[in-house]
């Protein structure tokens, strides 16, 4: 149990005002002008000289989940990308359709995840 709690306390610090916990996601800002309309549009955190990281893509996707040119525009390889949809299709489904939602519950979805497996192998 002790275990969790260090865990938790770990995620949590994770959390930055204003931009919740997209520090997870690691968007670069050498992608900024490929991002979608809808992120350009709510505060995240932007990492300085990175080009980002992979989840970047899968959380436009959650936010935008309409496969069309604009998001084939923000997200390299999309039918890759799209074979891979779980998170990106729970957040959007949880988000309720509101693309900053959408970016929050994707961002935290592995905690919850881990928070679910040590929930279940402590019982």
């Amino acid at each position: 149990m002790l275990a969790v709690g260090v865990f938790v306390w770990t995620a949590v610090r994770f959390y930055i005002p204003g931009e919740g916990f997209t520090y997870l996601v690691t968007f670069g800002d050498r992608q900024v002008s490929r991002y979608l309309p809808e992120l350009r549009a709510t505060d995240f955190y932007l990492q300085r000289d990175s080009s980002g990281y992979d989840a970047q893509y899968y959380a436009q996707i959650a936010m935008h989940p309409h496969f069309d040119e604009t998001l084939r525009g923000a997200v390299d390889s999309l039918p890759y990308r799209a074979r891979r949809i779980l998170f990106s299709a729970t957040a959007t489904v949880l988000g309720g359709g509101n693309p900053a939602r959408a970016l929050q519950i994707f961002a935290v979805q592995n905690i919850v995840a881990w928070l679910l497996l040590a929930w279940v192998l402590l019982r």
